[in-house]
């Protein structure tokens, strides 16, 4: 009985203060993933009844340490790299949007060791001190000031590809996300590792 109390405690330990010896050597390529919009349904945001989006999609290395670990993502200290924007559409309020087409971003194992790498030198920390996260924001167009206005942010979904927890090891599983709000907005992406291996390449090449 005493061992189970002491085993979380000895977990949380570790992390903080000595799990290196946890390390997967991590195969950075074997990361490459997708963001996929499986539905987007669009919300009561403009006057005109058709909303304009787009989706913007950075990636975060983040240090892990007792300072930092618990403090919300906005607050923590991080190296970040914009990956990239996709998904632009117009739908009106409360409709579906049509997509006939795969709407996807792919997200290159091989930026993720960028990332990393570069967060190692920042914090001057330990590859098994730095998480990967990555994070979709959805952003409205600003109608009102198309060339000097600010694109109003509608909600954010996030996910790790590392994660800061024991096993310090990317699980490579796939996930299912959601961003929503009170004005009937609804987005479902699939984060997919699956990925046929010459479709990865061709992209990322």
């Amino acid at each position: 009985m005493l061992l189970l109390n002491v085993f979380p405690w000895l977990l949380s330990f570790r992390i903080l203060f000595g799990a290196d010896s946890l390390l997967e050597h991590i195969d950075y390529e074997t990361l490459t993933h997708e963001i996929v919009i499986e539905e987007l349904r669009g919300g009561n945001h403009d006057l005109s009844g058709s909303n304009e989006y787009f989706f913007r999609v950075t990636a975060h290395g983040l240090p892990i340490t007792k300072e930092e670990v618990g403090k919300k993502t906005a607050d923590r200290k991080k190296t970040s790299k914009i990956i990239g924007e996709f998904g632009r559409c117009r739908v009106k309020s409360l409709s579906f949007a049509k997509m006939d087409d795969r709407v996807n971003l792919i997200i290159p194992g091989d930026l993720v060791r960028e990332l990393t790498s570069k967060a190692m030198r920042d914090f001057k920390v330990l590859e098994t001190r730095i998480a990967a996260l990555i994070e979709i924001e959805m952003y409205e167009v600003d109608k009102e000031f198309i060339f000097f206005g600010q694109d109003i942010l509608i909600g954010k979904a996030q996910y790790y590809v590392i994660p800061e927890t024991i096993p310090h090891a990317p699980s490579r599983k796939n996930i299912n996300l959601r961003i929503f709000d009170d004005k009937g907005t609804n987005v479902e992406f699939l984060v997919n590792y699956q990925l046929k291996k010459s479709k990865a390449q061709r992209i990322i090449e």
